[in-house]
């Protein structure tokens, strides 16, 4: 380790006082904004956690030593100068989406001495080449080999990608204009970023997960009226679709005004992520929970007056008898949640991205997963005396939050990392020593002198 050290640059070692390890598990890196250029991970590091690279724009290259052997998901989430990685023959567990975000890298190599995983063209694989774990999310050209037999959903971060092909050889996928299928073409797999515009051919009986997730400059789509599973990630990141029709004489689905539904109008199925102003007719009796997710550019959204279940007031949707939120259109920058609303979703307002202040009534008693993850403008919030639960990642990556105050005294579950990588230097205000604990319990990184107890009532 000592040789290591003499070799390392001068900026590397301005980097490695950057990291934040405990117990092996490197967690996070104190100042994002100053983590610059090349890192070469100490060989105290045992596993990478789960974002612990979060939004590291500066960041352009990692070698990961033989110490490491678990590098967890979102690693490297939106390291977008990020150029090259090298993986050593230690690591034996990569999770999912670990390079979402970074489109700039193009060099993805992995130890040959590794007994699990193999890279070819910027590609991981598992060993013996029958799986796809992770690709270069900058790459523009991509062959699957004939032995893959599971790809998996690797594509959705490559933004660049203009062809995407199998080999001819393969026996289990087939492709045809950068659009991969199953060999007998019943199931849509991923598509090539670059698509602008896709007509689904006819016989084609479903549209996978994240299918055409890395589609950003998709504007329509077509679907046939073969088509009977829609998943519901299939178009998820195509913020520029503003066409999405099904085929009128389709059994199982129906489209109106680019969004699809169920048959029957009942339950809605997908949006398309470009559309501005949205109604939800007075038919529709489940929305789901990732409707509007990728609606970034979404000013207006409300619900038919008449609709039994829902209605909408200041572009929110919430159950009819407000107890519930459903969901936010993306354009909100400030909020104030009716009074009455008991429980904020998973999801909740994670699309809002630019949204400063919230207020949250003292109704709620639950804060769902998600409901807040990247809202990445929010700068402080104040949680109600009621609230017993804050889900998992309820504001990871508030990367401007740095003032949390706690009123509940009631709180019994603060969920894992539920306020992972929000500012630095954030600061905790609670009621009591148990709601003090529970935080840190769901956090290793928040540290003592970051929470004030203003009242100890156990």
């Amino acid at each position: 380790m000592k040789q290591i050290k003499t070799l390392l640059t001068a900026e590397e070692k301005v980097n490695l006082q950057l990291l934040e390890i405990t117990d092996g598990m490197l967690t996070r890196v104190t100042d994002s904004n100053k983590l610059i250029g090349s890192l070469v991970l100490p060989d105290s590091v045992v596993e990478i956690g789960m974002g612990a690279f979060y939004c590291c724009t500066g960041l352009t290259s990692v070698k990961i030593p033989d110490s490491v052997h678990k590098i967890d998901k979102w690693s490297f989430f939106s390291c977008t100068a990020l150029t090259s990685v090298a993986i050593s023959k230690s690591v034996t567990e990569i999770g999912s989406m670990v390079f979402t975000g970074c489109i700039n890298l193009t060099k993805l190599t992995v130890d040959s001495a590794n007994p699990v995983y193999c890279t070819e063209n910027n590609i991981i694989y598992t060993k013996d080449k029958k799986k796809l774990i992770a690709a270069a999310s900058g790459l523009e050209h991509i062959v699957i080999p004939d032995s893959v037999t599971d790809i998996g959903g690797p594509f959705y971060d490559c933004t660049r990608l203009a062809n995407l092909t199998v080999g001819s050889e393969n026996t289990v996928y087939y492709s045809e204009n950068n659009i991969i299928y199953t060999k007998d073409k019943k199931k849509l797999i991923a598509a090539a970023s670059g698509l602008e515009s896709v007509v689904i051919p006819e016989g084609v009986t479903e549209i996978g997960e994240h299918a055409f997730s890395a589609c950003s400059v998709l504007t329509d789509v077509v679907i046939p009226n073969t088509v009977t599973d829609i998943a519901k990630s299939a178009f998820y990141g195509c913020t520029r679709l503003t066409k999405l029709i099904v085929d009128i004489e389709n059994p199982v689905y129906c489209s109106e005004n680019n969004i699809i539904y169920t048959k029957d109008k009942k339950k809605l199925i997908a949006v398309a992520g470009g559309l501005e102003h949205i109604v939800i007719p007075d038919t529709v009796s489940d929305i789901g929970g990732w409707g509007f997710f990728d609606c970034t550019r979404l000013t207006h959204l409300s619900v038919d007056s008449e609709n039994p279940v829902y209605c909408s007031e200041g572009n929110i949707i919430y159950t009819k008898d407000k107890k519930k939120l459903i969901a936010a259109a993306s354009c909100l920058r400030s909020v104030v949640i009716a009074d009455g609303v008991t429980e904020i979703p998973s999801w909740g307002f994670s699309a809002c991205s630019n949204l400063t202040d919230v207020v949250i009534p003292d109704t709620v008693t639950e804060i769902g997963d998600m409901a807040f993850f990247d809202c990445s403008f929010l700068t402080n919030v104040i949680i109600p005396n009621n609230v017993t639960t804050i889900g998992d990642h309820a504001f990871s990556y508030c990367s401007k939050l740095k003032t949390v105050i706690i009123d509940s005294a009631v709180v019994t579950d603060i969920e894992d990392n539920a306020f992972e990588n929000v500012h630095a230097d954030v600061h905790f205000t609670v009621k009591t020593d148990k709601v003090k604990a529970l935080l840190k319990k769901s956090d290793s990184s928040i540290r003592d002198e970051q929470i004030t107890v203003v009242q100890v009532c156990e």
